[in-house]
């Protein structure tokens, strides 16, 4: 009898888990694709303009969910703005997010200016004192720096500290030159004799064309 509950209750926990979880596996879909599913679903009308949710995709919100459920499940996914209106009308924004900070270099700590901040939709330009603000579209975007003498730097949003302008350092690119040997070269006026030695003749001296 208690083996009998031990499984009930395990089979029961592995329900849960899977009514959870059911959201996250499966094909991603385009977020437009995912809201004509919810609207056909629910009967609610998204207002939206379409730069908004265009290069977002995830995967379809579980069926059994409520609307309410639903719309949270999508702000979380996409980091958009979903606003439940009256008659069945859901508005979508952009979040208002900027990052900020300073751009030094790692071995000297001096600013580095010049340096080109992208986000998805928008870019910054460090200024003389590395200092950049970026507008942001989405939590979920990846930031890129470059710097042309060093590394580019990939990073997440969230790997960012949001409450204040924190230092951000970059890695100098160091790049070392192929050896160029130059042979058979001559100025006018200098001659190579059999032994090794250089002649020179003043009266001929110049470069070769």
């Amino acid at each position: 009898m208690i083996k009998k509950r031990i499984h009930l209750l395990i089979l029961f926990s592995l329900l849960i888990a899977f009514n959870i979880h059911g959201q996250d596996t499966g094909s991603r879909l385009p977020l437009i694709n995912v809201l004509e599913e919810v609207q056909n679903q629910f009967g609610y009308q998204f207002n939206y303009a379409s730069e908004t949710v265009e290069g977002y995709s995830l995967v379809p919100p579980n069926k059994e969910s409520s609307i309410t459920k639903t719309i949270q499940y999508l702000q979380e996914q996409t980091g958009l703005n979903f606003i439940i209106l009256n008659d069945n009308f859901i508005s979508i924004k952009r979040p208002n997010l900027e990052l900020c900070g300073y751009l030094k270099d790692k071995d000297t700590q001096e600013p580095i200016e010049k340096a080109t901040v992208q986000g998805r939709n928008n870019a910054a330009i460090s200024d003389e004192n590395g200092y950049f603000i970026l507008k942001l579209s989405s939590k979920n975007e990846e930031i890129t720096v470059r710097h042309i003498g060093y590394k580019t730097l990939n990073r997440d949003y969230q790997f960012f500290k949001k409450d204040t302008c924190s230092v951000i350092y970059l890695l100098p690119q160091h790049q070392q030159l192929a050896e160029i040997i130059l042979s058979d070269f001559l100025v006018q006026g200098i001659d190579k004799l059999n032994d090794g030695s250089f002649q020179i003749d003043f009266d001929r001296f110049g470069i070769l064309p």
